[in-house]
């Protein structure tokens, strides 16, 4: 038996990529709307991050490994990139928004507007949006 044979176990090595759909929490404080997207193995300067008015769009890539050039024996770790599409609340302040990439997971805030405000969403307009770290 070889190596190859002995890792297997009945599971298939992976041979093309896959778009993932991030785990999202989201929080509600009293300032604040926080989505909370976990992107483990993306690199903070490819992730895309579109917001309008409406919506936010989530892109990334997940990091491209070192063993490009590698043969593998065994492959479980899926390549491919992360999309998330999430519908935004009328009370946040889409133009108020930051975000922070930290050990792969990425938290954007969004502060909340005032009741008359919510009532009459500014128009939809998209904007990309930088992410820092820690």
């Amino acid at each position: 038996m070889n190596l190859s044979q002995t890792m297997s176990s009945g599971v298939a090595n992976i041979s093309s990529s896959a778009t993932l759909i991030p785990r999202l929490d989201v929080l509600d404080t009293q300032k604040d709307i926080i989505y909370l997207l976990e992107l483990p193995g993306t690199d903070q300067d490819r992730i895309d991050l579109e917001i309008s008015s409406t919506e936010m769009l989530l892109s990334a890539p997940m990091a491209s490994d070192q063993y490009d050039k590698a043969v593998f024996i065994h492959q479980e770790r899926i390549p491919g990139s992360y999309y998330r599409q999430v519908v935004l609340p009328a009370q946040v302040d889409a133009d108020q928004v930051s975000a922070n990439y930290e050990n792969g997971v990425l938290e954007v805030r969004f502060p909340k507007r005032d009741d008359k405000l919510a009532l009459k969403k500014s128009s939809k307009t998209k904007s990309k949006h930088t992410v820092s770290a820690n």
